[in-house]
């Protein structure tokens, strides 16, 4: 399975990267919006491309404040300043490190603007392209939202998302992390829930190349290690 994972934002000593890397597919990494500076974007890029992980772009409202998990009452205007400032720092110093930028997922509250608000996921793709990145890069993203509709539109390429931590209502949505019990703690829970989610997605998605999709675990989850042991050869 394509098994992502958003880093380079809580253990300024990466020891949690060097650890939770070699169980990755690809890796998104902090901007520098809630978290991350130059030092820990080379580095975790550096870590990723010791072990052939995907590199991924991480950027978020500028909110080191409220790690980027708090809706911001922005304009649009500003929302494409702040991910143009933080997508500048990041690919300049993949460009010294001669390393491939593979794919772009925002972070936390901004994930979720993205994918309900349609003229903002317009925004967001026009300043992502802006950078002329190559036009293979893929966004991750939540099926048959808001920027899913933007990538088909602007002919972008997408991974549609399902979590690995994180609980899901009747309707497929997630639980707000305000909510009690929205986050899996446990790895047998999450991998149970991982099952759930791709059963649940394959036949309501029936159309969809298991290829297109990725797991994420987030590096701040208290059991993130067993989480992606626990998920490494589901057999669905």
């Amino acid at each position: 399975m394509d098994i992502n994972c958003d880093l380079g934002e809580i253990d300024p000593s990466l020891h949690l990267e060097k650890s939770l890397m070699p169980f990755l597919t690809r890796c998104n990494i902090a901007c520098g919006g809630h978290a991350g500076n130059v030092t820990t974007i080379k580095e975790t890029m550096m870590i990723a491309n010791e072990h052939n992980v995907k590199i991924g772009l991480h950027p978020s409202y500028a909110d080191t404040e409220n790690f980027g998990r708090k809706d911001m009452n922005i304009s649009i205007g500003q929302l494409q300043s702040d991910i143009a400032q933080q997508l500048e720092s990041a690919i300049n110093i993949a460009d010294k490190l001669k390393l491939n930028i593979d794919h772009i997922k925002a972070h936390g509250a901004l994930y979720h603007t993205l994918n309900n608000d349609k003229t903002f996921a317009d925004a967001y793709i026009q300043t992502v392209q802006s950078f002329g990145l190559d036009k293979k890069l893929v966004y991750i993203v939540k099926n048959k939202g808001a920027l899913h509709q933007s990538c088909v539109e602007n002919n972008c390429a997408v991974l549609f998302e399902i979590f690995a931590d994180r609980r899901y209502d009747d309707r497929g949505e997630l639980i707000p992390r305000s909510q009690r019990n929205a986050i899996i703690e446990h790895a047998k829970q999450a991998a149970e829930n991982t099952k759930e989610r791709l059963k649940a997605f394959g036949l309501q998605n029936p159309f969809i190349n298991p290829e297109d999709l990725t797991i994420c675990v987030h590096s701040d989850s208290p059991k993130a290690m067993e989480i992606l042991q626990s998920i490494q050869f589901l057999e669905i």
